[in-house]
């Protein structure tokens, strides 16, 4: 199958493990609520963000090793450079993957630094890391492979392998959340979907590239330093986004409480779920904009970019009015009016959907060019900002100003990839917008009439 016909499959199924992992959510958030309660829920997403504060330590590796991998399959073929890629980050992503590891350890020790909760909670919360911690030192030679298979632009295969094991987790959480097993049973329902999905992904690469000869490529060290170098200008990058948006749970956490941490991860779910959807349409193209750009002219890559733009914002703006008038409504009917931060809140979240569905695009051909020059700083000074801004706020004014701080850094950095984007086409600022952003903006004009 060319690369059209899988990026076209990929979507369609990418669009389907959305769904169904959406429903899942939806139908196990109202029943953990009810039957283990709110501090096992909010504790739950605390330590999901301190998974993805973890994941930092990668430096970077994660991203710079799938662009190279997708850039040296060439011709539906594994490259001698895909090998030696493939073979210097298996010892990257290992070394990372040791250091996160110990990490989550050291992290579980103090935990009761950073957590307000009731003691047995904490007790679980401790063991959960604990367990995530000799995970990460072994999960290595599976997880490779997850790569692999995403810059072969095998997206549809291991969309279809996702479903089945966030199938088995949802089955998993839901009886032993029954039994009364708690944080412990959420614990269990996301190392098993891990493992499996991992384990699928290893046995269904290695027996589609039966016939690659699976030689031990020599280590080049400007391969090495490649990596590197692409993988800590976006580190930067990846860093400030954890600042940014991956630490409210955290600061919530330790101003409010573990209960108050489930309110705002209730409150932001239909948000979150509304940009992940977005999120899909570009994430299939991610492979696709890396071979594009290694063998295309940039008349194509923009023509491309223009037309995933206008999808994005054709479900990115009347989705963002529909997060700011009617999640009060979502969740007085789904889990109760009293998990509702605020309209304040809600406000900011309409705002953060629209900049982070654009700016997720732009931050995908910006990679694939290559030119990430003064994108980390930026991204730090902003991260930064949100980080400091929400706990101050949130401690002197409370719950629902944590927001304000991540609206006006998203709106910055927004921008910023917009002016990158634009240079990097040498095209004017006003063609760009009229290419790709005016009619999705006429069109949802008329959405806010009504309101």
């Amino acid at each position: 199958m060319n690369r059209s016909g899988r990026a076209a499959k990929g979507f369609v199924t990418a669009i389907a493990q959305y769904f169904i992992v959406s429903l899942s959510q939806i139908l196990l958030a109202p029943f953990i609520l009810r039957v283990a309660g709110a501090e096992v829920l909010g504790a739950y997403s605390f330590l999901m963000q301190i998974l993805g504060v973890g994941l930092l330590l990668d430096l970077g590796l994660s991203v710079a090793l799938s662009r190279f991998l997708a850039r040296s399959y060439v011709d539906e073929k594994l490259s001698d450079d895909f090998f030696q890629f493939f073979r210097i980050g298996w010892y990257l992503v290992f070394c990372a993957n040791i250091l996160t590891g110990l990490l989550f350890m050291i992290l579980g020790l103090y935990l009761g630094l950073f957590l307000e909760a009731e003691p047995e909670i904490l007790r679980d919360a401790k063991l959960f890391l604990y367990t995530l911690g000799v995970w990460y030192l072994v999960r290595t030679p599976l997880q490779i492979y997850v790569f692999a298979m995403h810059a072969t632009q095998n997206m549809s295969m291991s969309n279809y392998i996702q479903i089945a094991a966030n199938l088995i987790r949802v089955v998993l959480v839901f009886v032993l959340i029954s039994y009364e097993f708690g944080l412990l049973g959420m614990l269990v329902g996301y190392l098993s979907a891990e493992f499996i999905g991992m384990l699928w992904h290893r046995v269904w690469f290695r027996g589609y590239f039966y016939q690659a000869k699976w030689k031990k490529a020599p280590i080049d060290k400007k391969k090495i330093r490649d990596l590197f170098s692409i993988g800590f200008k976006y580190w930067g990058v990846h860093f400030a986004q954890i600042l940014g948006s991956g630490t409210d749970a955290l600061i919530v956490g330790k101003l409010f409480g573990a209960k108050y941490v489930a309110m705002i991860y209730l409150t932001k779910m239909p948000a979150l779920l509304g940009t992940q959807l977005i999120y899909k349409i570009s994430d299939n193209s991610g492979p696709a904009f890396n071979e594009i750009y290694a063998n295309s002219s940039k008349i194509h890559i923009y023509e491309t970019l223009c037309k995933i733009l206008k999808i994005s914002a054709f479900i990115a703006l009347p989705f963002s009015l529909g997060t700011i008038f009617f999640t009060d409504i979502v969740l007085g009917l789904w889990v109760g009016s009293n998990q509702y931060v605020g309209t304040l809140y809600v406000l900011g979240l309409g705002i953060v959907v629209v900049t982070q569905s654009l700016s997720h695009v732009y931050a995908m051909v910006v990679l694939a060019s290559g030119n990430l020059n003064r994108w980390a700083p930026v991204t730090l000074m902003a991260g930064g900002f949100t980080c400091i801004g929400s706990f101050l706020l949130g401690k002197n004014f409370g719950l629902q100003w944590i927001i304000i701080p991540a609206v006006l850094a998203e709106i910055f950095v927004c921008s910023w990839l917009v002016l990158r984007v634009r240079s990097i086409f040498h095209v004017s600022i006003i063609v760009f917008l009229n290419d790709s952003l005016i009619g999705p903006l006429k069109s949802s004009f008329f959405l806010i009439i009504p309101f």
